[in-house]
């Protein structure tokens, strides 16, 4: 059965609103705040198949689960990154806008490594020449 057949009005509405809102998904709060809605306005002398209230909480599970591995791997990029970054120090670059000189520093600024080449700050990913 589709979890609008399920829950209440206002979960229905939570759930349309989160479908078309942002073109996005449900996140895991929607999730969570759908399951509370469901659980509360199931009908007592019918209650929910444990089968569906398991699959339900391993849905949440994995998508939890989810969040945590986008987020390590943003974490491991940016390490990439700035060990890419690092290696650059002392090593003449230029850039697709025509910087060029010597890398001196590296710095990471909202997970992004930046060079500073000769006074400016660079972005890694506008190298195009290492020497």
């Amino acid at each position: 059965m589709p979890i609008e057949g399920i829950v209440g009005n206002a979960a229905t509405t939570a759930l349309a609103a989160a479908r078309k809102g942002n073109g996005q998904d449900i996140g895991k709060d929607d999730f969570l705040q759908l399951l509370i809605a469901q659980l509360r306005n199931q009908d007592p002398l019918k209650p929910m198949e444990d089968r569906e209230f398991i699959v339900q909480l391993a849905q949440f599970r994995s998508l939890e689960q989810m969040d945590k591995m986008v987020a390590g791997l943003d974490k491991l990029m940016q390490a990439q990154q700035v060990t890419l970054a690092s290696g650059l120090i002392g090593r003449s670059v230029q850039t697709k806008d025509g910087v060029a000189g010597t890398v001196n520093a590296v710095t990471l600024r909202d997970g992004n490594a930046t060079l500073q080449v000769g006074g400016q700050r660079v972005a890694l990913d506008a190298v195009t020449e290492v020497r």
